[in-house]
């Protein structure tokens, strides 16, 4: 990786982290807050819905935030020609939504979910409205893109708040301030524009937009799978309450997936700057690759170790039985970024997206397969169990094998251990200590310890790092 672009790729991503874990902290504190006040059954209907409207608007994204991000001489003209297809693609997905809002109802054996669905059928306009946002990736101005994301939040959750205690809407307050939060986000998207799109139609973008596309949706479609389908089928089978003790259980190791790929935010437009030259692009992959484990493993590992302090703790005893699937899925995220998790930013820049979809269509294939028998049998447990088989399969089987094919080695693997034996020897330690933290301090002094053991061991280790991290500490200092 050449000095200038390490310097901001550097830069950009503790800007990047430093913004959304704020934003994670407020995101942190609603969850607290919604779990406390609403019931399991409530939360459960709410994403319920959620999980419906996601998939329609799966439809709409066909890559065309990537493709502006990746256009080195006209990206506001490639923006024109999304903004264009984008639109038609949401009005029909708005129409077919609402259409088939009884549908929702009737297989998920709960009426209301007609009216639910239809309040929320704006969100499949999120694709065209979120437009603008691209040009602040393209440019590394992190900061910019994640405003929108802030008045989302804070909007959604005040009119939710505001109704719960000072009207009698019940769980209708929780539907209208999600709605309240989508207009707050994209109005707020607009306003910091850098430039906003008109309607335009060219052909050859259009046709460029399709090829990259297409892939994309159906990696969509199978992320989603991956990602949603076994909340579907926990709801499915289990109910409405099961699935929020399963979303909750999701929630904090899905935080470490998302400061994963908070971090790697500017490895995309990075990557296609380096990506005629396979040498140094391999090079800045292995780089990254082992900042990344280094911040994301002992998060992992302090997950895994302390599901059950954290969620009797923080939320409750009525959130008890997501305790031990939420151990289980912090190992499963933890594996899937340790091992080479920018990998899907290297077929991005490469523009070699059937790779993505590829793998995605095998972890749908095993989700049909086995995650559908393990959720069916076990609810939770069984989507909990699910995800670390399919981690293990992917990562050591799958994703090893395209990364040599196309890097030519494993480069990346040497010094992985380190961090796994530095995670995992405190968090023994904190797994034992676990039914005797009852406490928010004890739980606070618990993960400074274990923070405290994971340092000490990760530099006894591997003496380097220190040097390393002081040479990235002076890039941000400089920065400043």
């Amino acid at each position: 990786m050449t000095e200038d672009v390490r310097s901001l790729v550097i830069r950009s991503s503790a800007v990047n982290f430093v913004a959304s874990f704020l934003l994670k902290g407020l995101v942190l504190v609603q969850t607290v807050a919604y779990a406390r006040i609403f019931s399991p059954t409530e939360l459960g209907q709410v994403s319920t819905v959620i999980l419906v409207v996601s998939f329609a608007t799966l439809f709409s994204r066909m890559g065309f935030d990537e493709s502006i991000v990746r256009e080195n001489r006209d990206p506001e003209t490639v923006m024109n020609t999304a903004l264009t297809i984008s639109l038609v693609m949401g009005l029909s997905l708005f129409a077919l939504l609402n259409l088939g809002a009884p549908f929702v109802a009737r297989v998920f054996h709960r009426a209301e979910l007609e009216a639910y669905t239809r309040l929320l059928s704006f969100f499949v306009f999120a694709t065209p409205l979120g437009l603008p946002n691209a040009l602040w990736v393209r440019r590394f101005r992190f900061d910019r893109e994640k405003a929108a994301s802030y008045s989302d939040l804070l909007v959604a959750t005040g009119v939710t708040l505001g109704l719960h205690f000072g009207t009698s809407l019940g769980i209708w307050s929780l539907f209208v301030g999600r709605l309240a939060g989508f207009a707050a986000n994209y109005a707020t998207v607009w306003l910091l524009a850098a430039y906003r799109p008109r309607f335009a139609f060219d052909r050859s973008q259009a046709k460029a937009l399709y090829r990259f596309g297409w892939p994309v949706v159906v990696i969509g479609l199978a992320n989603y799978l991956m990602l949603q389908g076994d909340d579907v089928l926990v709801r499915y089978f289990w109910g409405d309450a099961s699935l929020a003790y399963y979303l909750l259980a999701y929630s904090f190791p899905y935080y470490l997936r998302e400061a994963t790929d908070v971090l790697l935010g500017a490895l995309l437009p990075s990557f296609s700057r380096l990506r005629d030259s396979k040498e140094r692009l391999t090079s800045a992959f292995v780089e990254s690759n082992k900042y990344i484990t280094h911040a994301i493993a002992p998060i992992g590992f302090f997950l895994a170790a302390a599901a059950r302090p954290i969620v009797l703790v923080v939320f409750g005893e009525k959130w008890a039985p997501a305790i031990e699937p939420m151990s289980l899925l912090a190992l499963g995220f933890t594996i899937q970024v340790m091992w080479g998790y920018g990998w899907g930013m290297l077929c991005l820049a490469w523009g070699k997206t059937r790779y993505l979809m590829y793998v995605k269509l095998w972890i749908v294939f095993y989700l049909a397969t086995v995650g559908i028998l393990l959720i069916r049998a076990h609810g939770p447990m069984g989507g909990a169990t699910y995800y670390v088989t399919q981690s293990i399969l992917t990562v050591g089987v799958v994703r090893f094998w395209i990364l040599k094919r196309e890097l030519g080695s494993l480069a990346f693997l040497k010094d992985s251990w380190k961090p796994v034996v530095a995670g995992v020897l405190p968090g023994a330690l904190l797994w034992l200590a676990g039914p005797s933290i009852t406490t928010a301090p004890a739980l606070l002094l618990a993960g400074l310890g274990y923070l405290a053991g994971y340092v000490l061991l990760t530099v006894a280790l591997d003496p380097g790092i220190v040097r390393e991290s002081k040479q990235i500490l002076g890039t941000l200092v400089r920065r400043a």
